[in-house]
């Protein structure tokens, strides 16, 4: 009841179709592998512009890219249970 009147912003229908297939997993997940991303991301630019002097747009773009590959295999394998080998085998 709290995340219904919390979420209001998003439409009825959404929210709705959210709560009754109980696809509050998957949202919450998918928000949990965002946020570790920023963090990474957060943490490599201040680590590769303060440590490693590179500068700071090299340093974000590094950061930036590494952050996505992060997001990618861990949303792939931890949200939807995607298994590469599979794909690797066939």
């Amino acid at each position: 009841m709290v995340m219904h009147i919390a979420l209001r912003i998003l439409p009825s229908s959404i929210l709705d179709n959210l709560i009754a297939k109980g696809r509050w997993r998957f949202v919450f997940k998918f928000a949990f592998v965002g946020a570790t991303g920023a963090v990474i991301n957060l943490t490599l630019l201040w680590l590769l512009t303060d440590y490693v002097h590179i500068y700071y747009i090299i340093s974000a773009l590094i950061a930036i890219e590494i952050s996505i590959i992060w997001n990618f295999f861990l949303n792939t394998r931890a949200t939807f249970n995607y298994n590469f080998r599979m794909c690797l085998a066939g």
